[in-house]
């Protein structure tokens, strides 16, 4: 029996998947960025507590800490300020390079926020904490932004997961997060379209993360 063959042609499935594949293949020494970068929302108090509980205890490498904002019509939203995030359950002990943006009203504004950040800061890598459901999207949409600012050969992302199982119910949508894949999915495609979104190709050019 022959060797079956095993290069197909590449479609709009398996190009997902392969956008899934690299990024989630990507190093991740995290204890080596200049940064950490969050993307909040949705009522997911994870989205914070974890990289702000590796923010207190970090070791002098990461400079900064950028909080992107979110949607303050969401039913589950509340005050993101510094004050509220030095309480329960968040408890922000390390101040100093903290940069928090109230609202933004979608995915593209946070990114668009946080590439300026980077910029503006001089930053060369950054830790990328999202769920993991939303992770794609988010890196994808940041990747974007930083094409379009000229800065996606100089910025190296580090996708950071956050650590938590897809069964768990996201607040402001009331389902598991495993059900919230199919429209960020739809999503990446619409959004891809309307060149907000990095492309298979566009990730394939981007530098991947060797911090030192």
């Amino acid at each position: 029996m022959g060797l079956q063959k095993r290069v197909e042609h590449q479609d709009s499935r398996s190009e997902m998947v392969s956008l899934a594949m690299g990024v989630l293949n990507l190093p991740r020494p995290i204890d080596r960025v200049e940064a950490f970068l969050t993307f909040p929302g949705e009522g997911e108090s994870w989205r914070l507590t974890q990289p702000i509980d590796q923010w207190n205890n970090e070791k002098p490498s990461a400079r900064f800490f950028l909080i992107a904002g979110h949607n303050t019509r969401e039913i589950t939203s509340e005050t993101l300020d510094l004050t509220r995030l030095q309480r329960d359950p968040y408890n922000l002990r390390r101040l100093r390079g903290v940069h928090i943006r109230h609202h933004a009203e979608h995915s593209k504004e946070q990114t668009e926020w946080a590439s300026e950040k980077i910029e503006e800061l001089c930053i060369r890598s950054v830790a990328l904490f999202v769920s993991p459901y939303h992770l794609l999207r988010i890196y994808l949409t940041l990747l974007k932004s930083l094409i379009l600012h000229g800065k996606d050969k100089e910025v190296q992302i580090i996708p950071a997961p956050i650590q938590i199982s897809l069964t768990e119910v996201s607040p402001e949508n009331s389902v598991a997060m495993w059900d919230l894949v199919p429209g960020e999915v739809n999503r990446i495609e619409k959004y891809q379209a309307t060149g907000d979104v990095a492309t298979l190709p566009e990730r394939s050019s981007a530098i991947a993360p060797t911090v030192s």
